[in-house]
């Protein structure tokens, strides 16, 4: 196992698992405290940067993947 193949497993659990979930749990969070009537926003906003951590892994993910070029192309589909 390389280094490169390590580094890229542990982007790719983070920016798949648990970034998402952080996210879901930061959600879920905010809407309890709004329905209490106490302050949600830092909660909210911790969701929505969980999310964008969550794409920016996932394209670093997808730039170290394939030496040269990404693997994807802007619609998805290999070249």
């Amino acid at each position: 196992m390389s280094l490169d193949g390590a580094i890229t497993n542990l982007a790719s659990w983070a920016g798949n698992v648990m970034m998402p979930t952080m996210a879901g749990g930061f959600f879920a969070a905010a809407v309890y405290r709004y329905s209490k009537g106490g302050q949600f926003e830092q909660l909210l906003y911790g969701g929505f940067a969980s999310l964008m951590c969550s794409g920016m892994l996932r394209a670093l993910e997808d730039l170290s993947s394939t030496p040269g070029r990404p693997a994807r192309t802007v619609s998805g589909w290999r070249r």
